[in-house]
């Protein structure tokens, strides 16, 4: 017996200024469908998912529900067709409350207008025990972590899921922990038996394989095809997002050397960190791995002068550096990739020229304060082409790039100031396989030259494959460490995952 289909995209194209993002594309979902949407950053993913949700406009084509066209102009026509979305980067109000947060227009109220607080602080904390979130739901949204505050995010479209029969959900699992993971998948797997139809979109391709009943692949804006998940291996699968197969990186096995660069002694940051001793050498590139609430984040931060230091030394270059703010390392030759790639890392309503160069504005400027734009151009110019952005133009929005080349682009800012000591914090978060290998390639260059790297990841492949030494972090302390080859990473993912057992 035929089921209609609860969402039907039909030749849907959109534009932008030199660039077609989506072209005659098709899609299809059925109730209780499970419906992966895969392609290479640029492919045309998140410019369907603003379609949907009437972020923007199709310039052609129809949408469908249940069989009737429908026109979206804003998110509200979206919620009120029984659309649901979970964004990539939380969407949530920092200064309200977790549980506010979670009940976001739908407040627990009586029927004079009052606020039930106990009521829905009570259901607040039943939603945070389906992830098993060990958060205050009391607690102001913007002192969460990014992993904490995309678990609330979760959690707030699948408590509204009585009224949703369409759930989006854009790259979810980028943020959480293995365990995060599983218990998401428990919830979309109850989602799905209640006829909640969900389009999932993702770059980790094992979830996409294991949890999709049909795989739909985008391609500069067209869609390549539509398969049974079942029918696909992941090879298959990479060779129709990327036109080719993609090996895993090669560690270059390059000499480090002896010089030491990064000096930490006995660094304290009062309840977050504690008594952080290690040290990184020329070219070197040390991978730090934990769970959440290990640290790692923490430790860069403190590295870059965002957190403040209770105690401890860092040396620089062989000099005992007062670090107070970013401006204290940053003239040291250290720069920082934060985890929040769009709200931390990039200026979205610049150009791709301006953010490449947005760390050398004080030098190109002139007394009066004029851009020399001719020299700006030419350096934007420079570091584009050596690091394979691919964009229209310079002058092109970098809101419009995709998530790899953004994260170029943020990279770039940092070697164009001659960093010779970069912190990377999450550096692959959100991007596809191919724009990954693309970043580690540039990862290992830059350290065979000479640039020492911090490589902060929840993913282990790429500690593992990057690394020339790892350290394992729990509860705000490194617990263990291995040079290269002391190690495997069925080893190292045990003792990630199990470090409350690993002896300091």
């Amino acid at each position: 017996m035929h089921t209609a289909n609860v969402l039907e995209l039909i030749g849907i194209t959109k534009r932008f200024p030199g660039l077609v993002a989506l072209d005659q594309v098709d899609f299809s979902l059925l109730p209780g469908e499970i419906h992966g949407l895969v392609g290479e950053n640029g492919a045309g993913k998140s410019t369907l998912i603003k379609i949907l949700n009437g972020v923007l406009r199709p310039e052609g084509g129809e949408i469908r529900i249940d069989g009737q066209p429908q026109i979206i102009t804003n998110p509200r026509d979206a919620a009120a067709l029984g659309m649901a979305f979970i964004h990539q980067e939380p969407t949530l109000f920092p200064n309200l409350s977790v549980a506010e947060n979670l009940f976001a227009g739908r407040l627990h109220k009586s029927r004079w207008g009052f606020l039930r607080n106990s009521e829905q602080l009570r259901a607040a904390r039943t939603l945070l025990s389906k992830m098993e979130l060990s958060v205050d739901p009391t607690e102001r949204v913007g002192n969460l972590r990014l992993a904490e505050a995309q678990a609330i995010e979760i959690l707030r479209a699948v408590s509204d899921s009585a009224s949703a029969r369409i759930l989006i959900m854009d790259e979810p699992t980028s943020s959480l922990t293995e365990n995060e993971k599983r218990l998401l998948f428990r919830l979309i797997a109850s989602l799905k038996k209640e006829g909640v139809a969900i389009i999932y979109v993702s770059h980790f391709l094992d979830e996409v394989l294991n949890i999709c009943d049909r795989i739909t692949v985008l391609k500069d804006g067209k869609r390549v095809n539509t398969h049974t998940a079942k029918a696909l291996s992941k090879a298959d699968l990479i060779i129709e997002m990327v036109g080719h197969g993609v090996e895993s990186p090669k560690h270059m096995g390059s000499p480090v050397a002896d010089e030491v660069v990064l000096a930490v002694s006995s660094l304290n940051v009062k309840n977050l960190l504690h008594d952080i001793s290690f040290y990184l050498r020329r070219g070197e590139i040390v991978g730090i791995c934990g769970l959440l609430g290990a640290g790692k984040t923490e430790l860069a931060k403190a590295l870059f002068g965002l957190l403040r230091r209770e105690s401890g030394t860092i040396a620089i270059h062989g000099k005992p550096v007062d670090v107070r703010s970013p401006r204290d390392v940053i003239k040291e030759g250290v720069g920082f990739v934060t985890e929040s790639r769009l709200t931390e890392g990039i200026f979205a309503n610049l150009s791709v020229r301006e953010n490449t160069t947005i760390t050398l504005l004080k030098r190109l400027s002139s007394r009066l304060g004029l851009i020399a734009t001719r020299t700006q151009r030419q350096l934007a110019s420079n570091a584009v082409s050596d690091l394979g952005v691919r964009a229209a133009s310079l002058e092109q929005l970098i809101m419009y790039l995709s998530g790899g080349n953004q994260q170029k682009v943020v990279l770039g800012k940092w070697l164009l100031l001659n960093s010779t000591i970069l912190i990377l914090d999450e550096p692959t978060r959100g991007i596809d396989v191919g724009a990954k290998r693309e970043i580690y390639r540039i990862l290992q260059r830059i350290s065979a030259e000479g640039t020492s790297i911090l490589l902060i990841s929840s993913e282990i492949d790429e500690i593992f494959d990057l690394s020339d030494r790892i350290f394992v972090m729990y509860d705000g302390r490194i617990k263990k460490q291995f040079a290269r080859g002391e190690v495997t990473k069925n080893q190292l993912i045990a003792y990630v995952t199990e470090s409350t057992s690993l002896e300091t």
